[in-house]
């Protein structure tokens, strides 16, 4: 990865070269998506496998990044543990990101992952509203919350 930011590609290609993942275990983790959403502010469209079945806490080691070129992610067989995990990841990089999909129709090919990125899929909606809901309020739309001592627990 280079330091300075790629400004112009829209779309970029990085496929499993060897055949399925679970074959020739993949290298590149969710984390290179990070810095795509960091030094490609123009790319929308990405067809990469990765290792998604570790999702990275982002929090506080890096600065806060939010790239809305990014719509379009072709998964190919990328291995995956936790939808929700990852919706939630996704969203907080990507918020225009709506469609992720697999040109492998083989199921068992794509060792199975499809259901599960299809839950992804689903879960980007309401991970999306929830973070603008929040964006709301942070910027200075304001809120009446008290103080954590004055809140009432149900």
């Amino acid at each position: 990865m280079t330091s300075s930011p790629w400004p112009k590609p829209g779309r970029t290609s990085r496929t499993s070269p060897c055949g399925p993942s679970n074959v020739h275990p993949l290298r590149t983790t969710l984390l290179s998506l990070f810095h795509f959403a960091q030094h490609c502010p123009q790319l929308e469209t990405v067809e990469m496998s990765l290792d998604a079945s570790a999702v990275p806490e982002v929090g506080n080691r890096y600065t806060r990044v939010l790239q809305y070129s990014f719509i379009q992610w072709e998964v190919a067989d990328s291995p995956i543990t936790s939808a929700l995990s990852i919706a939630r990841f996704l969203s907080g990089l990507f918020p225009e990101l709506f469609e992720i999909y697999t040109k492998m129709h083989d199921v068992k090919a794509a060792g199975g992952y499809v259901a599960q990125w299809a839950e992804v899929v689903e879960m980007l909606p309401i991970c999306h509203e929830m973070r603008g809901e929040e964006r709301h309020w942070v910027n200075g739309h304001g809120c009446d919350c008290g103080s954590r001592a004055e809140s009432v627990e149900l």
